[in-house]
């Protein structure tokens, strides 16, 4: 079964891979791709001091766990095996169609990727992680997503303490909306991007947030992700 931010939730757009320090921190300096190949758009990758920090449980804007974003996955994976144990699915995909805004579309056209080939695992502790490429044997690490679900053992945080199942009421100044479909929203939070989840009140529909939002304390986080990823070309909701 494919991945899914959440059921019945998809996303129209994601931030690009930027530079950023190891300790999570927004801003940063952007690097030279690398991998991009014949064809393919410049993907801007994070700066790694060569190799990753001890593990830590920490998100941000371009790596896991001390894992950055610009790693190659033969790197990636056995680390990550290491910190979260065996993955329960791991795929790898082809996007030959370009697109018209510089990404790739997937055979029939149902996702788009930054680039031609996509890899992507997914651990019991609902971390996916994406690489890319335009080389099966060249792939390197462009981003992560935490998948809403029914597991409650999350051992992975932003620097402000979000996780899947974290109250928007405890983390207001830190979260921010920026579209809502029913009981789902996208929001911002550290340059990341969190999927939240109402258990009263709609957000707003197609994409509008509406004037009366839910109350705070009847919305969760419901999923994460940073970085590149593929994303569903049928629309917001």
């Amino acid at each position: 079964m494919r991945r899914a931010l959440t059921a019945s939730f998809t996303v129209v757009a994601l931030m690009g891979l930027t530079g950023c320090s190891q300790g999570g921190d927004d801003e940063g300096t952007p690097i030279e791709p690398a991998s991009t190949g014949s064809g393919s758009r410049s993907v801007t990758v994070c700066a790694s001091d060569g190799g990753p920090i001890e593990p830590d449980g920490l998100l941000t804007p371009c790596s896991v766990n001390g894992l950055d974003f610009g790693m190659s996955r033969d790197l990636v994976m056995p680390a990550a095996i290491e910190m979260f144990g065996p993955f329960d699915f791991e795929s790898t995909e082809e996007y030959p169609e370009p697109t018209t805004d510089g990404r790739f579309a997937a055979e029939f056209g149902d996702e788009t990727f930054a680039l031609r080939i996509m890899s992507y695992a997914c651990f019991p502790n609902s971390l996916c992680l994406f690489f890319g490429g335009d080389e099966e044997a060249d792939l390197v690490f462009t981003g992560w997503q935490l998948l809403g679900g029914s597991v409650t053992d999350i051992d992975l945080a932003t620097a402000s303490g979000v996780t899947l199942g974290s109250s928007w009421a405890d983390h207001l100044d830190e979260i921010v909306l920026e579209a809502g479909c029913e009981w789902t929203a996208v929001a911002a939070h550290e340059g990341m991007n969190l999927i939240l989840l109402s258990s009263d009140e709609f957000f707003g529909t197609a994409g509008v947030l509406a004037e009366e939002l839910p109350d705070p304390t009847t919305v969760k986080v419901d999923g994460a992700y940073a970085g590149e990823i593929s994303i569903p070309t049928d629309g917001f909701c």
